[in-house]
């Protein structure tokens, strides 16, 4: 794969890691703030998180999992 097919590659999963963090923190009724605090980040991160401007490690995303209550790839599948 080409230099600019991995880059738009990495985008689309940003994007749908972005919008299923949002969607289940939200349907969580938690801030950002509070899942910063439950999974030990700071509120940017998840605020870098949400935007689509970089990924969780994955330590960060197993325990962002845990707390949404779904699976890694759940976090992932589009």
């Amino acid at each position: 794969m080409e230099t600019e097919d991995l880059m738009k590659v990495s985008a689309v999963r940003r994007l749908v890691v972005s919008g299923k963090l949002r969607e289940r923190r939200m349907a969580l009724h938690l801030s950002a703030r509070e899942m910063a605090s439950s999974i030990s980040v700071s509120p940017a991160a998840v605020c870098m998180w949400e935007s689509g401007r970089n990924l969780p490690r994955p330590d960060a995303a197993l325990r962002l999992a845990k707390i949404l209550g779904i699976t890694t790839d759940a976090l992932e599948a589009a």
